[in-house]
């Protein structure tokens, strides 16, 4: 009899621990661990879609919008910036509950920008939350906001964003070099948009083989001799109709050369400055603050 009596409650014990393992694991938990998996193993979108339908499942929007910081952070490491700008721009309203999220995902929002070349945009979307030092990522914004800054060639700005990086902070030291090196920017070789096109005025395509584009200014040169050389042949056997439509051409192509050789000036001030920045990036190892 007392036999029969430990079996029942045996069997009792063991039903309870199961209905508690049900209850301390629902079906929604293993369902994200296995999206945490997919994740982690960097398969992204199937992540995506995971995160996507454990969400439906939750009515509380706290889940939710941690559900959907994890399909954020997917677009974002799945290197879809616009999709991540996209997703952000319907979900917002779910990271206004938790201020730290918000600049968490207005942090990943600047560096979409930043990756698709949208400077402006970043420093706009990391400028308009202005978050104490306090906040756990104040010292990030800041270098990031020093990088993006750093890129529209603003690198007074840039070092100034990056002073304000407290000193106990890991990202000081490499603030700190950055800074110092973007101090040698004025430094670096430049080509004036005016005088190259007021030497392509003079002699067509020298303003390209002063930026350094040596086979578009022989081109230029070459062609511009050439439509000269058809109008004053076309006038000397009295074609005037030929000289006519050439010396259209003619003008078209003269001004051309002097807008381009300007513009590539710009190109080349531009390219200077940016493998300079990309050096220091890399040097300095502050590419792992744009990843992560």
């Amino acid at each position: 009899m007392n036999l029969r009596l430990l079996q029942i409650i045996n069997n009792v014990f063991l039903i309870l621990v199961i209905f508690n393992l049900e209850i301390l694991c629902p079906q929604e938990i293993h369902e994200q661990g296995f999206a945490d998996y997919l994740y982690k193993e960097g398969e992204y979108y199937r992540a995506i879609t995971e995160y996507y339908r454990i969400s439906y499942m939750y009515r509380d929007s706290t889940k939710k919008a941690e559900l959907f910081r994890n399909i954020g952070l997917c677009y974002f490491h799945g290197a879809d910036y616009q999709g991540y700008i996209s997703f952000l721009k319907k979900k917002c309203l779910y990271f206004e509950l938790n201020a730290i999220v918000r600049t968490e995902m207005d942090l990943y929002l600047g560096k979409c920008y930043y990756y698709l070349n949208q400077y402006s945009k970043a420093i706009n979307t990391l400028e308009w939350n202005n978050i104490s030092p306090e906040n756990i990522f104040f010292n990030e914004k800041q270098l990031l906001l020093g990088i993006f800054y750093a890129r529209t060639f603003d690198w007074k700005t840039a070092i100034k964003k990056m002073q304000l990086i407290e000193q106990d902070s890991p990202q000081k030291l490499v603030a700190e070099n950055f800074s110092r090196s973007l101090k040698n920017f004025s430094n670096l070789p430049r080509r004036s948009p005016f005088w190259a096109g007021f030497s392509s005025t003079i002699i067509p395509g020298s303003g390209y083989i002063y930026c350094n584009r040596i086979g578009t200014g022989i081109t230029s040169l070459i062609i511009n001799g050439l439509l000269v050389w058809t109008i004053s042949d076309a006038i000397r056997q009295e074609q005037y109709g030929l000289a006519t439509l050439a010396g259209f051409l003619g003008i078209g192509w003269y001004i051309g050369n002097i807008k381009g050789s300007a513009e590539a000036a710009h190109i080349y001030n531009s390219n200077i400055r940016n493998k300079f920045i990309d050096r220091l990036l890399e040097k300095e190892g502050i590419d792992k603050y744009l990843r992560n």
